[in-house]
């Protein structure tokens, strides 16, 4: 998938954002290739109405 978005959509950079509670998204993210580039805080909330830390991850071509 990583792949075809760099070589068939030809951008340059790829950004996910998921919740800092989320260890699941964190590891597959970071398996994946991807810097954490960022950090906002209580910017998203739970299912319970919390607030919680978004991660921002990137990915640039050169990166690959």
């Amino acid at each position: 998938m990583i792949e075809f978005l760099f070589t068939d959509l030809v951008t340059n950079k790829l950004e996910i954002h998921t919740k800092a509670t989320n260890s699941r998204s964190v590891c597959v993210v970071e398996r994946c290739g991807f810097t954490r580039e960022g950090q906002l805080r209580e910017r998203s909330r739970t299912n319970e109405g919390e607030a919680v830390d978004l991660l921002i991850y990137g990915l640039l071509r050169s990166d690959r």
